[in-house]
């Protein structure tokens, strides 16, 4: 992907994460790109496009983090712990990717269905194909990894919109103590 091509995806990508798919124009990322807005062949493919591909380019980061981290860490305990540590330096890196799907729950873009098809959340299906030892052996690990998800996502995206930055130095303790409660 060339420079013009990474500036329009990014900034799309906000402007869909702030205002939604539906009140984005193309338009107004031609306005905040810039002159560079010329040269992209990206946002030539139309809207559409664009959301795909801000979804994609986010859950491909997601997915290559997550999955490296599932490489270096334990098959026990203390590596659940570690993928939540890399999963949540994801999201608070990249606010814009809770942002985005917080929209789709509104009914943003409902007329798309790729985003849930297509994007499954990375931690959940690293979290649900990896194989653990010392877990409790009722451990229901879609149901850990979608309360992580909402949990991580809505604090962050909580913080975003209140203005308030809400301190991850106690926050991510008390998940951490939390998640022992379960594994």
């Amino acid at each position: 992907m060339d420079e013009a091509d990474e500036k329009v995806l990014v900034v799309a990508t906000r402007l869909f994460a702030e205002l939604g798919y539906d009140t984005t124009t193309l338009g107004m990322i031609t306005d905040a790109v810039g002159k560079e807005a010329e040269e992209s062949k990206l946002l030539r493919l139309g809207k559409r496009q664009l959301y795909r591909h801000a979804f994609g380019r986010l859950h491909a980061m997601e997915t290559a983090r997550l999955e490296a981290a599932a490489r270096e860490a334990p098959d026990d305990p203390e590596g659940v712990h570690h993928l939540v540590d890399v999963f949540i330096d994801f999201v608070t890196e990249h606010p814009e990717f809770p942002a985005l799907w917080s929209q789709r729950s509104l009914k943003d873009a409902i007329d798309l269905r790729f985003p849930e098809k297509e994007f499954p959340p990375p931690l959940l299906t690293v979290l649900t194909s990896h194989s653990w030892q010392g877990l409790r052996p009722d451990i229901d690990l879609e149901l850990i990894s979608w309360m992580i998800i909402w949990t991580v996502a809505d604090y962050v995206f909580s913080s975003r919109v209140s203005g308030r930055d809400f301190p991850f130095a106690n926050f991510r303790p008390r998940l951490h103590a939390l998640l022992d409660q379960v594994l």
